[in-house]
């Protein structure tokens, strides 16, 4: 129970510890007190003062150039992120800051094998979006979800409009990808889970050259659906064939 008490030229309301601590309440808070009714006040939480840092980076202008930069490096395929293809996408200004990123360590390089001769760019580990630990079960396919799986495969080409226009957003920003299948079916994947997939996936196809679904899911302890849509992206973009049903070999 809260009490209303005077003490001088001060009115305080007291409630226990205990009271406290079940409404949430932390010593040093500041609220001010609105009264909505008679008999009825409301408690509002007055906001944080902000830390000099914060106020700092409040002031400091967005560059816009950078940002750009990043949003390339997010979204463009595997194949023009490579060393001496992706300069040719940028003009004048945007190679200028794409070369103070890499020395200020905001873009790094990264080679799948050592035997590739160019690296690719990509962005610190701190600044990509991480890969969540989705579920790496196989299952029938109308029971995969993008939360729990990471990816969805859809067979019915309405139901692929109505989740890619729910998804437009998360597409745009390259936070998802989509694509259809030889065989008639979508595939809709979380970004993140995708490079991780296909970067294994070329990386064991640089190595043995030729392989099949299967082995590509043993070997990587990865779901035939989740390697299948890989391939299918990789296919895509160029970077790998499918010479048979299920038959891959890396493009060099």
């Amino acid at each position: 129970m809260v009490k209303a008490k005077s003490n001088g030229a001060e009115f305080t309301l007291n409630l226990s510890k205990n009271e406290a601590e079940q409404l949430g309440f932390s010593s040093g808070k500041e609220f001010d007190v609105v009264k909505a009714k008679e008999g009825v006040w409301i408690l509002l939480e007055k906001e944080a003062a902000k830390t000099t840092d914060e106020l700092k980076r409040a002031d400091e202008p967005i560059d816009e150039t950078e940002q750009r930069i990043i949003g390339y490096l997010k979204k463009k395929q595997l194949r023009d992120r490579v060393e001496g293809t992706f300069e040719k996408l940028l003009n004048e200004n945007e190679l200028k800051k794409f070369s103070e990123m890499l020395k200020q360590g905001k873009v790094e390089k990264f080679k799948l094998n050592e035997k590739y001769k160019k690296a690719v760019y990509q962005l610190p580990e701190k600044s990509k979006a991480t890969v969540k630990k989705f579920d790496n079960t196989e299952k029938p396919f109308d029971e995969f979800t993008l939360e729990k799986d990471g990816f969805l495969v859809v067979k019915n080409e309405l139901r692929a409009k109505k989740l890619s226009d729910e998804l437009s957003e998360q597409i745009r920003e390259g936070k998802v990808r989509g694509t259809k299948s030889f065989d008639g079916m979508f595939y809709i994947i979380d970004s993140a889970l995708f490079d991780s997939a296909s970067q294994s996936v070329l990386a064991y196809l640089k190595t043995m050259k030729q392989a099949q679904l299967q082995e590509l899911s043993n070997s990587l302890s990865l779901t035939k659906t989740l390697v299948k849509i890989a391939c299918t992206l990789l296919a895509e973009e160029g970077q790998i064939l499918e010479k048979r049903r299920e038959t891959y070999r890396i493009i060099e």
